[in-house]
């Protein structure tokens, strides 16, 4: 797997708006290409992500479906944080922790 390989995750929905009042955390990750180690890369944060933050709704869309969508502007998304292949577990540690849910 490309070693520069990285994931940028947004938060959007209720959760972000009002934390008191919402069901889910609705997440975006957005993986640079649509080659086998982006998408390997973007699929296994899914992954952990959705083992450790609970009741998680995860979106995975490529750098260019997201500008073809503008998928962060209509769901006026938040840049959460950006998980770097070389540091996967920090980088799911960093995202729990700011969500507030236990590990």
């Amino acid at each position: 797997m490309d070693i520069m390989a990285h994931v940028v995750v947004y938060g959007f929905g209720s959760f972000f708006l009002n934390k008191a009042v919402s069901n889910d955390v609705d997440l975006l990750l957005v993986h640079e290409d649509i080659s086998p180690d982006s998408c390997a890369l973007a699929i296994l944060c899914k992954k952990y992500l959705t083992q450790r933050v609970d009741k998680a709704h995860i979106t995975i869309l490529s750098k260019t479906e997201e500008l073809d969508l503008g998928f962060v502007a209509k769901a006026q998304a938040h840049r959460i944080s950006i998980i770097e292949h070389e540091h996967l577990e920090d980088g799911i540690n960093e995202i729990t922790q700011r969500l507030n849910m236990p590990l």
